[in-house]
This record gives structure tokens, sequence and C-alpha cells, in this order.
């Protein structure tokens, strides 16, 4: 069973589409798809890794201020299909903890732990700011609010554009 744990905890499958169209400097943008597990973005890495059957949505929009330099917001969601597996990037997988703030943080107490959908669900919302010195570089800061884990994070990155 542990193998076969570890073998599904590696092998993630994400079906997305994405919907976007430019109107001059305005692009407003929208995604939906199905995964086995809650993915990480470029924006919200969590605390947790889970197993289990999930959908998620994400609307928004970003805005040219100039050729170079852009602002960008959205809300996502996801929901969860069926009881979750959970699994803490902090807390070893034996050790248990007590005492959390926010119930939902079960990442917080337990190493691993299955819990029903409500728990794994969540809701947020993202903005941004980005600059591209060249076509090939992307520079971007932005902060992410999770509503269901109480989690704030501040986020940057570069993005590098290869071949044609």
């Amino acid at each position: 069973m542990t193998r076969l744990r570890a073998l599904a905890q590696a092998a993630t499958a994400d079906w997305t589409n994405r919907f976007s169209h430019r109107f001059d400097s305005l692009t407003p943008f929208g995604s939906v798809g199905f995964a086995n597990t809650i993915s990480d973005t470029a924006f919200f890495v969590r605390p947790f890794t889970s197993l289990g059957l999930v959908s998620h949505f994400e609307g928004g929009a970003t805005y040219d201020l100039a050729r170079a330099v852009r602002v960008g917001g959205s809300a996502y969601a996801i929901g969860a299909v069926g009881d979750q597996t959970i699994i803490s990037k902090f807390v070893k997988r034996q050790a248990t903890a007590t005492g959390t703030q926010n119930p939902n943080r079960v990442f917080d107490t337990v190493g691993e732990t299955r819990v029903p959908a409500s728990v794994a669900n969540d809701h947020g919302v993202s903005t941004w700011f980005g600059v591209s010195p060249s076509p090939e570089v992307d520079f971007q800061i932005g902060y992410s609010r999770s509503m269901h884990y109480d989690f704030n994070t501040l986020f940057f990155g570069v993005g590098f554009r290869v071949g044609k």
C-alpha cells in the first residue's frame, strides 16, 4: 500500500482549459479544470499535498499600464469531490500536534490525514504587478490570499521565453 501511495503522489493528472481575449489594454481570462490533487500555482505554493479528485476555477484580468508593464488580479475556487488525503509538507507523517487556530489547516497539526471535501475546498484572490524588460524575460511580484486556509502569500517570479 505504501508503494501505491508513493506512486499516486508522484503522478499528477490535471486537465485545464484557459480562455482569454484581449480588448485593447485589458485581457480578461478564465480557466476551469479537474485534477487528482490540489496543485500549487505560480502565486501560491501550498504547505501540503493532497490526494483526491478536485475541480478548480479561476477568473480575472490583466491590464497593460505601458508596453512592458502590467497589473492583474484574479479570484479562484477549488472544489474537492469526496474524501481527500492531506499530506503536510511541514509535519512528519507519524507526528501529531494539538492546538490550531483554523480547523481547515489540518496540515499544521498532522503529518497525514483523511478529511472530508469541505476541509480541502478553498477560495481566494490574487493580485500582481509585472514588468517585461525584453520579449524573452518577465518579472512579477504579487500577493495571494486564501480565505479558507487563512493564508497570505507574497510571491515573486522570473520567467524566460525560449524558442520562437
